[in-house]
């Protein structure tokens, strides 16, 4: 009876006993947020002037649910190559591999929450020397088939004295053990609740990778491809200038000129060859971080990317509202989990002040013989309770409160330095956007006049009224037009790109088409 009473407590203990929790529930940071961006207008720009290097003006295209970010180039290679990069970058794959380790941390610390079972047979056999209260000569007419002992005949009595015997024994012994800690104060709870919050920012931070690297590698794309605009822009010009040459050697052959203007003509010819050679040896660069962006080796002489120049600016980017980067961003999700990690961890040193519970249950069968292993009469069971309570550790437990707490509260400031950052990266990217789509169309002016100005040149050049110093500087100040306007439509691009990482990476538009505000450029 008094075991069914001692049962009763056990379970009590093990199924009721409510655990308690020394903090209060926790709750995210508050972030003071602006309802709109301080340049969202100037993300809707108007009609770009026409260029003279012929792009295409940007238009706002029909933006259907995408499932990637860079879909809305409308770019195949560009696709292709992100794809090839989410499936073989090395860096993502690391990213994955620290997923899986966070998660199996959970894991592991979730199952502390739950009674452990374990079974372990064992043989255990001995022999030792112990003093009975029967004399030797009484101990050998008794009969102890069941403990292996042996007979009065088979010892060396000799030198041991009557109450002294050496004892031979066996056991077997089939038990399953129970053992569970009792979570009085929610320390397991608050273990478990951290390692969940760790494991949710480390998904966060491989999203992070993943938007690093898609980002990286349309950065390098589009600047390849800006490449590409200038390698044809001044190959354009040295088929000018190789055709003013050849004119120019004409016209000394004939007398019409000096070798002077011969000599200054190649020397243009020869400088727009050196910024070939320069461009390729840049877009090469490129093409080689490209390739390791997409897991591929750089010595692979199979992969090239085609010539193919930008033709368009960029297209517009969905801003959204400021509140919606906190629910977008990796890095500022991580952020929060992180924090809110942090506060359970507080929990967990917390409960240390107070005393732990462990309970055990023992269950099995225990024999001396194997003959009798598995008879009814062979159980065995056993229930045990221990309590730990500190009473002095010279200060450790306050000391990891204290350092808990002060973990917390660095990354409340990371936090909150995080979304300031985040604002900043967005703003800073709308505003370059902005001041890029202004200078394309200064350059553009620049241009119209930089090409009155070499055909005047060239005209006033032919007739004897100029000398051939204002054709090359003619020449050369167009080009640096033309150059400078593709640099301006490369940084577009980039900015592009930065906005969308800023932005959070992909985003969910439910409408099939934005509002004509949005669209319009």
């Amino acid at each position: 009876m008094k075991i069914n009473k001692k049962l009763k407590v056990v379970l009590f203990l093990f199924f009721f006993l409510p655990s308690c929790t020394p903090l209060k529930k926790y709750h995210p940071p508050q972030v003071q947020v602006e309802p709109t961006w301080k340049n969202q207008s100037d993300q809707h720009l108007s009609n770009d002037a026409p260029s003279p290097l012929q792009i295409e003006s940007s238009y706002c295209q029909a933006i259907e649910l995408l499932n990637n970010w860079w879909e809305i180039f409308n770019d195949p290679l560009l696709n292709q190559l992100q794809e090839e990069s989410l499936k073989d970058n090395y860096d993502l794959k690391a990213a994955f591999q620290r997923v899986l380790q966070a998660r199996n941390l959970a894991k592991m610390s979730r199952s502390l929450l739950y009674p452990e079972i374990s079974f372990s047979p064992q043989y255990l056999r001995n022999q030792m020397l112990i003093l009975s209260p029967l004399s030797l000569s009484s101990l050998a007419n008794t009969n102890a088939a069941t403990t292996d002992m042996p007979n009065q005949s088979s010892l060396p009595n000799s030198d041991l004295p009557n109450n002294v015997l050496r004892f031979l024994n066996s056991q077997y012994l089939l038990p399953f053990n129970f053992q569970y800690e009792v979570d009085l104060w929610n320390k397991l709870h608050s273990a478990s609740k951290a390692a969940y919050y760790r494991e949710q920012a480390v998904a966060q931070d491989y999203y992070q990778v993943l938007l690093s690297l898609t980002s990286a590698l349309a950065t390098h794309y589009f600047h390849l491809r800006d490449l590409d605009f200038q390698y044809q822009i001044v190959t354009d010009t040295l088929q000018t200038r190789k055709k003013a040459l050849e004119i120019n050697l004409n016209r000394e052959e004939v007398g019409m000129i000096t070798h002077l203007d011969v000599s200054r003509a190649k020397v243009q010819v020869f400088n727009a060859e050196s910024d070939l050679v320069e461009i390729q040896r840049l877009r090469a660069v490129e093409q080689n971080i490209i390739a390791t962006l997409t897991g591929r080796s750089a010595c692979d002489s199979s992969f090239y990317l085609s010539f193919h120049p930008l033709k368009r600016t960029p297209p517009k980017i969905p801003i959204g509202f400021p509140s919606d980067i906190l629910l977008r961003r990796p890095d500022i999700l991580a952020a929060q989990n992180s924090l809110a990690a942090a506060y359970a961890e507080i929990g967990v040193a917390y409960a240390d002040f107070f005393p732990s519970l462990n309970l055990s249950i023992g269950l099995g069968l225990e024999s001396p013989i194997t003959s009798l292993l598995f008879n009814w009469k062979a159980r065995m069971w056993q229930v045990a309770a221990s309590a730990l309570q500190k009473v002095f550790d010279a200060g450790r437990t306050q000391a990891s409160v204290d350092l808990a707490k002060a973990r917390f509260h660095e990354q409340i400031n990371l936090y909150y330095e995080m979304v300031l950052k985040a604002f900043e990266e967005v703003e800073n990217a709308l505003v370059n956007l902005k001041e890029y789509a202004n200078q394309t169309k200064v350059l553009a002016e620049s241009i119209k006049y930089a090409e009155q100005t070499r055909d005047l040149s060239y005209f006033r050049y032919h007739r004897g009224l100029v000398s051939y110093l204002d054709v090359t500087d003619a020449e050369r100040e167009l080009l640096q037009a033309r150059q400078n306007y593709a640099l301006a439509i490369g940084h577009r691009y980039f900015q592009t790109v930065k906005l969308v990482e800023a932005l959070g990476g992909g985003w969910e538009i439910k409408q099939k088409t934005l509002n004509e505000n949005e669209c319009s450029n």
